[in-house]
Protein backbone atom coordinates (compact mmCIF):
# COMPACT_ATOMS: atom_id res chain seq x y z
CA UNK A 1 0.00 0.00 0.00
CA UNK A 2 1.45 3.19 -1.33
CA UNK A 3 1.81 6.29 1.38
CA UNK A 4 -0.86 8.17 -0.78
CA UNK A 5 -3.13 5.29 0.05
CA UNK A 6 -2.35 5.25 3.27
CA UNK A 7 -3.53 8.82 3.67
CA UNK A 8 -6.48 7.85 1.98
CA UNK A 9 -7.13 5.69 4.43
CA UNK A 10 -6.82 7.42 7.14
CA UNK A 11 -9.10 10.21 5.99
CA UNK A 12 -11.76 8.47 5.57
CA UNK A 13 -11.74 6.81 9.00
CA UNK A 14 -11.65 10.93 9.73
CA UNK A 15 -14.66 11.27 7.49
CA UNK A 16 -16.45 8.12 9.08
CA UNK A 17 -15.88 9.18 12.51
CA UNK A 18 -16.81 12.98 12.01
CA UNK A 19 -20.26 11.17 10.06
CA UNK A 20 -20.71 9.40 13.76
CA UNK A 21 -19.90 12.28 16.32
CA UNK A 22 -22.58 13.95 14.04
CA UNK A 23 -25.17 11.54 14.42
CA UNK A 24 -24.77 10.93 18.03
CA UNK A 25 -25.25 15.00 18.41
CA UNK A 26 -28.31 14.79 16.42
CA UNK A 27 -29.87 11.40 18.34
CA UNK A 28 -28.87 13.62 21.83
CA UNK A 29 -30.24 17.10 20.56
CA UNK A 30 -33.40 15.17 20.25
CA UNK A 31 -33.19 13.20 23.21
CA UNK A 32 -36.58 15.29 23.75
CA UNK A 33 -38.22 14.90 20.54
CA UNK A 34 -41.68 12.67 20.53
CA UNK A 35 -41.45 9.93 18.11
CA UNK A 36 -37.15 10.12 17.54
CA UNK A 37 -35.78 7.35 16.07
CA UNK A 38 -32.36 7.28 16.92
CA UNK A 39 -29.67 6.74 13.94
CA UNK A 40 -26.05 5.50 13.53
CA UNK A 41 -23.59 5.74 11.33
CA UNK A 42 -21.51 1.63 11.01
CA UNK A 43 -18.82 1.07 8.94
CA UNK A 44 -18.19 -0.96 6.37
CA UNK A 45 -15.20 -1.79 4.63
CA UNK A 46 -13.38 -0.36 0.88
CA UNK A 47 -11.48 -2.44 -0.76
CA UNK A 48 -10.09 -2.36 -4.12
CA UNK A 49 -9.29 -4.74 -6.83
CA UNK A 50 -5.41 -5.27 -7.93
CA UNK A 51 -4.22 -5.97 -11.47
CA UNK A 52 -2.50 -9.09 -10.11
CA UNK A 53 -5.98 -10.30 -8.88
CA UNK A 54 -5.26 -9.66 -4.95
CA UNK A 55 -6.83 -6.75 -3.06
CA UNK A 56 -6.04 -4.48 -0.53
CA UNK A 57 -7.80 -2.33 1.79
CA UNK A 58 -8.71 1.17 0.68
CA UNK A 59 -10.22 2.97 3.53
CA UNK A 60 -13.59 2.77 5.00
CA UNK A 61 -16.98 4.26 4.45
CA UNK A 62 -19.90 4.68 6.75
CA UNK A 63 -23.91 3.24 6.46
CA UNK A 64 -26.61 4.69 7.58
CA UNK A 65 -28.79 2.35 10.15
CA UNK A 66 -31.77 4.10 11.42
CA UNK A 67 -34.26 2.49 14.29
CA UNK A 68 -37.59 3.62 12.59
CA UNK A 69 -38.95 -0.20 13.85
CA UNK A 70 -37.52 0.06 17.34
CA UNK A 71 -40.22 1.27 19.95
CA UNK A 72 -40.11 4.10 22.14
CA UNK A 73 -41.51 4.47 25.31
CA UNK A 74 -45.23 5.52 25.96
CA UNK A 75 -45.69 8.72 28.16
CA UNK A 76 -49.50 9.28 29.30
CA UNK A 77 -50.57 12.49 28.81
CA UNK A 78 -54.07 14.57 29.85
CA UNK A 79 -54.89 16.01 25.62
CA UNK A 80 -57.47 13.12 24.08
CA UNK A 81 -55.54 13.94 20.82
CA UNK A 82 -52.32 13.06 21.39
CA UNK A 83 -51.78 9.55 19.84
CA UNK A 84 -48.78 6.85 20.39
CA UNK A 85 -48.43 3.29 18.60
CA UNK A 86 -48.13 0.33 20.39
CA UNK A 87 -46.04 -1.97 17.83
CA UNK A 88 -45.64 -2.11 14.30
CA UNK A 89 -46.73 1.28 12.19
CA UNK A 90 -46.99 5.20 11.26
CA UNK A 91 -49.43 7.30 11.21
CA UNK A 92 -50.31 9.00 7.39
CA UNK A 93 -49.76 12.32 7.20
CA UNK A 94 -50.05 15.36 5.00
CA UNK A 95 -47.12 17.83 4.09
CA UNK A 96 -46.47 20.39 1.80
CA UNK A 97 -48.89 21.01 -0.97
CA UNK A 98 -52.49 20.37 -0.48
CA UNK A 99 -52.31 17.48 -3.08
CA UNK A 100 -49.45 15.23 -1.34
CA UNK A 101 -52.01 13.31 0.16
CA UNK A 102 -50.86 10.04 1.93
CA UNK A 103 -46.67 9.80 1.07
CA UNK A 104 -45.86 11.26 4.55
CA UNK A 105 -45.44 8.83 7.61
CA UNK A 106 -45.01 9.45 11.60
CA UNK A 107 -44.42 8.62 14.85
CA UNK A 108 -44.63 12.04 16.05
CA UNK A 109 -48.62 11.69 17.41
CA UNK A 110 -48.62 14.87 19.19
CA UNK A 111 -51.58 16.11 17.48
CA UNK A 112 -53.48 19.80 18.32
CA UNK A 113 -56.11 21.32 16.34
CA UNK A 114 -55.04 23.69 14.65
CA UNK A 115 -56.13 27.74 13.11
CA UNK A 116 -58.24 25.48 10.43
CA UNK A 117 -59.68 23.00 12.91
CA UNK A 118 -57.12 19.98 11.51
CA UNK A 119 -55.29 18.12 13.88
CA UNK A 120 -51.18 18.60 13.16
CA UNK A 121 -48.55 17.49 15.15
CA UNK A 122 -45.44 19.74 15.62
CA UNK A 123 -43.67 19.27 12.03
CA UNK A 124 -46.74 20.85 10.91
CA UNK A 125 -48.18 17.51 9.07
CA UNK A 126 -51.97 16.64 9.37
CA UNK A 127 -53.41 13.41 10.56
CA UNK A 128 -55.02 11.88 7.84
CA UNK A 129 -58.23 9.40 7.72
CA UNK A 130 -60.93 7.41 6.37
CA UNK A 131 -64.48 9.57 6.71
CA UNK A 132 -66.80 7.39 8.91
CA UNK A 133 -70.96 7.16 8.93
CA UNK A 134 -72.63 7.18 12.06
CA UNK A 135 -72.35 3.49 12.36
CA UNK A 136 -68.53 4.10 12.16
CA UNK A 137 -68.29 2.67 8.51
CA UNK A 138 -65.88 3.99 6.28
CA UNK A 139 -67.61 5.74 3.86
CA UNK A 140 -64.58 6.29 1.80
CA UNK A 141 -61.57 4.74 0.16
CA UNK A 142 -59.48 7.72 0.00
CA UNK A 143 -57.66 9.49 3.24
CA UNK A 144 -58.68 13.01 4.18
CA UNK A 145 -57.18 15.57 6.61
CA UNK A 146 -58.87 15.15 9.84
CA UNK A 147 -60.97 18.58 10.63
CA UNK A 148 -62.29 18.52 13.92
CA UNK A 149 -63.55 22.24 13.43
CA UNK A 150 -66.07 21.03 11.09
CA UNK A 151 -68.03 19.20 13.31
CA UNK A 152 -71.36 20.55 13.59
CA UNK A 153 -74.54 19.86 15.58
CA UNK A 154 -76.44 16.41 16.30
CA UNK A 155 -79.61 15.63 17.88
CA UNK A 156 -81.09 12.07 18.41
CA UNK A 157 -84.50 11.09 17.56
CA UNK A 158 -85.75 8.51 20.78
CA UNK A 159 -86.09 4.86 19.70
CA UNK A 160 -87.03 3.38 22.68
CA UNK A 161 -88.92 4.14 26.14
CA UNK A 162 -88.48 1.60 28.86
CA UNK A 163 -91.38 1.55 31.49
CA UNK A 164 -91.49 -0.24 34.63
CA UNK A 165 -95.05 0.35 37.23
CA UNK A 166 -96.90 -1.37 39.07
CA UNK A 167 -101.16 -1.36 37.89
CA UNK A 168 -103.28 -2.05 40.54
CA UNK A 169 -104.86 -5.55 41.04
CA UNK A 170 -107.16 -4.18 43.09
CA UNK A 171 -108.64 -1.61 40.42
CA UNK A 172 -112.01 -1.56 39.46
CA UNK A 173 -113.39 -1.78 35.74
CA UNK A 174 -112.76 1.54 34.09
CA UNK A 175 -110.64 2.73 36.48
CA UNK A 176 -107.45 4.85 34.70
CA UNK A 177 -103.61 5.54 35.44
CA UNK A 178 -101.16 7.73 33.30
CA UNK A 179 -97.64 7.71 32.63
CA UNK A 180 -96.17 10.31 30.91
CA UNK A 181 -92.83 10.03 28.61
CA UNK A 182 -90.35 13.26 27.39
CA UNK A 183 -89.06 12.46 23.64
CA UNK A 184 -87.06 14.08 21.13
CA UNK A 185 -87.90 14.05 17.54
CA UNK A 186 -85.28 13.99 14.75
CA UNK A 187 -84.49 17.76 15.53
CA UNK A 188 -83.91 17.82 18.86
CA UNK A 189 -87.54 19.28 19.84
CA UNK A 190 -88.83 18.00 23.16
CA UNK A 191 -92.04 16.06 22.80
CA UNK A 192 -94.45 13.88 25.36
CA UNK A 193 -96.69 11.12 24.75
CA UNK A 194 -99.17 9.80 27.48
CA UNK A 195 -99.91 5.94 27.78
CA UNK A 196 -102.99 5.01 29.55
CA UNK A 197 -103.59 1.70 31.16
CA UNK A 198 -107.05 0.68 31.79
CA UNK A 199 -108.49 -1.88 33.61
CA UNK A 200 -110.91 -4.09 31.34
CA UNK A 201 -110.80 -7.62 32.75
CA UNK A 202 -109.26 -9.99 35.38
CA UNK A 203 -105.68 -9.52 35.20
CA UNK A 204 -106.01 -7.15 32.12
CA UNK A 205 -105.78 -3.35 31.64
CA UNK A 206 -106.22 -1.89 27.90
CA UNK A 207 -102.87 0.65 26.98
CA UNK A 208 -103.80 3.48 24.67
CA UNK A 209 -100.98 6.27 23.48
CA UNK A 210 -102.08 9.36 22.86
CA UNK A 211 -100.93 11.62 20.16
CA UNK A 212 -97.91 13.46 20.98
CA UNK A 213 -97.82 17.28 21.75
CA UNK A 214 -95.17 19.57 22.25
CA UNK A 215 -93.40 19.33 25.93
CA UNK A 216 -93.45 23.51 26.17
CA UNK A 217 -96.78 24.22 24.80
CA UNK A 218 -99.18 21.33 25.38
CA UNK A 219 -100.06 22.10 21.58
CA UNK A 220 -100.49 18.58 19.34
CA UNK A 221 -97.64 17.79 17.04
CA UNK A 222 -98.20 14.88 15.51
CA UNK A 223 -99.88 11.39 15.25
CA UNK A 224 -99.38 8.07 17.43
CA UNK A 225 -100.39 4.87 15.92
CA UNK A 226 -99.41 1.10 16.62
CA UNK A 227 -96.61 0.05 13.70
CA UNK A 228 -98.22 -3.32 12.72
CA UNK A 229 -101.97 -2.12 12.46
CA UNK A 230 -101.59 -0.02 9.39
CA UNK A 231 -102.17 3.37 11.15
CA UNK A 232 -104.98 2.89 13.71
CA UNK A 233 -104.58 4.73 16.78
CA UNK A 234 -102.83 2.82 19.92
CA UNK A 235 -104.47 0.62 21.76
CA UNK A 236 -103.39 -2.63 22.95
CA UNK A 237 -104.43 -5.54 26.06
CA UNK A 238 -101.74 -5.90 28.39
CA UNK A 239 -102.23 -9.41 30.26
CA UNK A 240 -100.96 -10.84 33.86
CA UNK A 241 -100.13 -13.88 35.05
CA UNK A 242 -102.02 -14.86 38.92
CA UNK A 243 -98.26 -14.03 40.91
CA UNK A 244 -97.96 -10.67 39.23
CA UNK A 245 -95.89 -10.72 36.22
CA UNK A 246 -96.54 -9.99 32.98
CA UNK A 247 -97.66 -12.74 30.69
CA UNK A 248 -97.69 -11.15 27.45
CA UNK A 249 -99.93 -8.68 24.72
CA UNK A 250 -103.07 -9.16 23.17
CA UNK A 251 -102.45 -6.45 19.74
CA UNK A 252 -105.29 -7.01 18.59
CA UNK A 253 -107.40 -7.68 21.41
CA UNK A 254 -109.32 -10.73 20.36
CA UNK A 255 -109.00 -12.80 23.72
CA UNK A 256 -105.70 -13.86 22.92
CA UNK A 257 -102.22 -13.49 24.26
CA UNK A 258 -99.83 -12.92 20.96
CA UNK A 259 -96.64 -11.52 21.87
CA UNK A 260 -94.56 -11.06 24.42
CA UNK A 261 -93.00 -7.56 23.37
CA UNK A 262 -95.29 -4.84 22.61
CA UNK A 263 -95.62 -3.36 19.35
CA UNK A 264 -93.77 -0.28 18.24
CA UNK A 265 -95.33 2.68 18.79
CA UNK A 266 -95.21 5.22 15.47
CA UNK A 267 -95.22 8.59 15.22
CA UNK A 268 -95.77 10.75 12.36
CA UNK A 269 -96.77 13.84 10.43
CA UNK A 270 -94.80 15.78 13.29
CA UNK A 271 -95.84 19.44 13.23
CA UNK A 272 -92.17 20.44 14.23
CA UNK A 273 -90.34 19.37 10.85
CA UNK A 274 -88.83 16.00 12.42
CA UNK A 275 -88.65 12.63 10.47
CA UNK A 276 -91.44 9.64 11.41
CA UNK A 277 -90.33 7.78 14.48
CA UNK A 278 -90.77 4.17 15.09
CA UNK A 279 -90.35 3.50 18.78
CA UNK A 280 -89.73 0.55 20.66
CA UNK A 281 -91.35 0.19 23.29
CA UNK A 282 -90.10 -2.09 26.74
CA UNK A 283 -92.51 -2.51 29.16
CA UNK A 284 -90.79 -5.45 30.97
CA UNK A 285 -90.13 -9.50 29.87
CA UNK A 286 -92.94 -11.83 29.95
CA UNK A 287 -93.19 -14.21 33.42
CA UNK A 288 -90.95 -11.57 34.60
CA UNK A 289 -90.51 -8.71 36.96
CA UNK A 290 -88.50 -6.47 35.54
CA UNK A 291 -91.20 -4.18 34.10
CA UNK A 292 -95.30 -3.87 34.47
CA UNK A 293 -96.13 -6.05 37.07
CA UNK A 294 -99.68 -6.39 38.83
CA UNK A 295 -100.01 -6.56 42.27
CA UNK A 296 -102.26 -5.17 45.09
CA UNK A 297 -101.79 -1.96 46.17
CA UNK A 298 -101.51 1.63 45.00
CA UNK A 299 -100.44 2.55 40.96
CA UNK A 300 -96.46 3.24 41.66
CA UNK A 301 -93.98 3.92 38.54
CA UNK A 302 -90.40 2.09 38.82
CA UNK A 303 -88.56 4.28 35.74
CA UNK A 304 -89.51 5.90 32.64
CA UNK A 305 -86.59 5.66 30.39
CA UNK A 306 -86.32 6.72 27.03
CA UNK A 307 -83.37 7.39 24.99
CA UNK A 308 -82.86 10.29 22.33
CA UNK A 309 -81.04 13.71 23.14
CA UNK A 310 -81.95 17.52 22.35
CA UNK A 311 -79.44 19.18 20.03
CA UNK A 312 -75.59 19.46 21.43
CA UNK A 313 -72.42 20.76 20.25
CA UNK A 314 -69.30 18.90 19.61
CA UNK A 315 -67.41 19.32 22.89
CA UNK A 316 -64.07 16.81 22.97
CA UNK A 317 -63.29 13.89 21.12
CA UNK A 318 -62.33 10.02 21.31
CA UNK A 319 -60.10 7.74 19.67
CA UNK A 320 -59.73 4.28 20.52
CA UNK A 321 -57.27 1.60 19.81
CA UNK A 322 -58.62 0.73 16.47
CA UNK A 323 -58.22 4.45 15.07
CA UNK A 324 -62.54 4.86 15.44
CA UNK A 325 -62.21 8.89 16.10
CA UNK A 326 -65.56 9.35 17.62
CA UNK A 327 -67.53 13.13 18.04
CA UNK A 328 -68.04 14.20 21.88
CA UNK A 329 -70.89 16.32 22.08
CA UNK A 330 -72.42 18.53 25.26
CA UNK A 331 -76.18 16.49 25.23
CA UNK A 332 -74.46 13.19 25.89
CA UNK A 333 -74.04 12.12 22.18
CA UNK A 334 -71.36 10.73 20.32
CA UNK A 335 -70.91 10.07 16.81
CA UNK A 336 -67.85 8.35 14.83
CA UNK A 337 -66.45 10.68 12.32
CA UNK A 338 -63.47 9.62 10.75
CA UNK A 339 -60.98 5.96 11.19
CA UNK A 340 -57.43 6.27 11.24
CA UNK A 341 -55.52 3.99 9.28
CA UNK A 342 -52.02 2.48 10.33
CA UNK A 343 -49.14 2.56 7.45
CA UNK A 344 -46.66 -0.40 7.99
CA UNK A 345 -43.56 -1.22 6.17
CA UNK A 346 -41.69 -4.56 5.35
CA UNK A 347 -38.79 -2.59 6.00
CA UNK A 348 -39.58 0.21 8.21
CA UNK A 349 -35.78 0.53 8.89
CA UNK A 350 -35.72 1.36 5.09
CA UNK A 351 -38.09 4.79 5.19
CA UNK A 352 -35.78 8.41 4.19
CA UNK A 353 -36.57 10.71 6.74
CA UNK A 354 -37.67 13.96 6.40
CA UNK A 355 -37.71 17.26 8.49
CA UNK A 356 -40.25 17.25 10.93
CA UNK A 357 -39.33 14.44 12.16
CA UNK A 358 -41.44 12.47 9.48
CA UNK A 359 -40.41 10.10 6.82
CA UNK A 360 -41.44 9.07 3.23
CA UNK A 361 -41.12 5.69 1.80
CA UNK A 362 -37.86 3.88 -0.59
CA UNK A 363 -37.79 1.26 -2.31
CA UNK A 364 -35.70 -0.02 0.90
CA UNK A 365 -38.62 0.16 2.80
CA UNK A 366 -40.87 -0.93 0.44
CA UNK A 367 -44.49 0.43 -0.47
CA UNK A 368 -46.82 1.18 2.31
CA UNK A 369 -49.84 -0.81 3.59
CA UNK A 370 -52.43 0.79 4.81
CA UNK A 371 -54.76 -0.96 7.29
CA UNK A 372 -56.74 -1.27 10.61
CA UNK A 373 -55.16 -0.45 13.73
CA UNK A 374 -54.75 -3.52 16.01
CA UNK A 375 -54.97 -5.95 13.23
CA UNK A 376 -53.07 -7.23 9.90
CA UNK A 377 -49.52 -6.63 11.94
CA UNK A 378 -50.19 -2.61 12.76
CA UNK A 379 -49.94 -2.21 16.44
CA UNK A 380 -52.66 -0.82 18.58
CA UNK A 381 -53.24 3.32 19.11
CA UNK A 382 -53.44 4.59 22.57
CA UNK A 383 -54.89 8.15 23.10
CA UNK A 384 -53.71 10.38 25.35
CA UNK A 385 -50.43 8.97 24.89
CA UNK A 386 -47.12 10.11 22.93
CA UNK A 387 -44.04 8.04 22.36
CA UNK A 388 -40.80 9.21 23.20
CA UNK A 389 -37.56 9.20 21.15
CA UNK A 390 -35.74 5.85 21.33
CA UNK A 391 -32.63 7.45 21.81
CA UNK A 392 -29.99 5.55 24.64
CA UNK A 393 -28.20 8.21 25.72
CA UNK A 394 -25.49 5.19 27.54
CA UNK A 395 -25.02 4.06 24.47
CA UNK A 396 -24.63 7.52 22.32
CA UNK A 397 -21.96 8.33 25.12
CA UNK A 398 -20.08 5.18 24.75
CA UNK A 399 -19.71 5.28 21.19
CA UNK A 400 -18.88 9.00 21.32
CA UNK A 401 -15.95 8.17 23.70
CA UNK A 402 -15.14 5.46 21.32
CA UNK A 403 -15.14 7.85 18.00
CA UNK A 404 -13.07 10.51 20.01
CA UNK A 405 -10.15 7.58 20.47
CA UNK A 406 -10.54 6.64 16.98
CA UNK A 407 -10.22 10.03 15.36
CA UNK A 408 -6.80 10.60 17.32
CA UNK A 409 -6.19 7.23 15.76
CA UNK A 410 -6.54 8.66 12.35
CA UNK A 411 -5.01 11.65 12.77
CA UNK A 412 -2.10 9.82 14.33
CA UNK A 413 -2.30 7.87 11.35
CA UNK A 414 -2.46 10.53 8.50
CA UNK A 415 0.61 12.74 10.80
CA UNK A 416 2.80 9.73 10.16
CA UNK A 417 2.17 8.88 6.45
CA UNK A 418 2.31 12.73 6.33
CA UNK A 419 5.97 12.60 8.01
CA UNK A 420 7.27 9.61 5.71
CA UNK A 421 6.32 11.35 2.69
CA UNK A 422 8.18 14.27 3.60
CA UNK A 423 10.99 12.03 4.56
CA UNK A 424 10.86 10.42 1.60
CA UNK A 425 10.79 14.33 -0.43
CA UNK A 426 13.99 15.15 1.61
CA UNK A 427 15.54 11.89 0.48
CA UNK A 428 15.08 12.38 -3.10
CA UNK A 429 16.18 15.88 -2.74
Amino acid sequence: MSLSVAMATALSLLNLTGSRVAAIADNVSNVSTTGFKTREVRSSSLTTRQSGGGSAGSGVRGVVRQSVSVQGLLQATTSPTDLAISGNGLFPVRGGPAGNIGDRFTRSGGFTIDAGGFLANAGGFQLLAYPTDAQGRTTSTTLEPVNLGRVGGTAQATARIDVGANLPAGAAIGERVNITAQIQDSLGNDLEVSLTFEKTGVNTHTLTIADPVNAGTGVAAGTASESASGGQPYAIDVVFNSDGSLQGFDADRDGTVDGSLAPNLSIGGLSTGGANMDITLDLGAANAFDGLTQFAGPFTIGHIDADGAQFGTASGVDIGPDGLVTALFDNGERRPIYKVPLATFTNPDGLREISGNAFEATEASGPPLLGTAGSGGAGSIQAASLERSNVDLASDLTRLIEARVVYGMGLETLRTADEMMRDLIDIKA
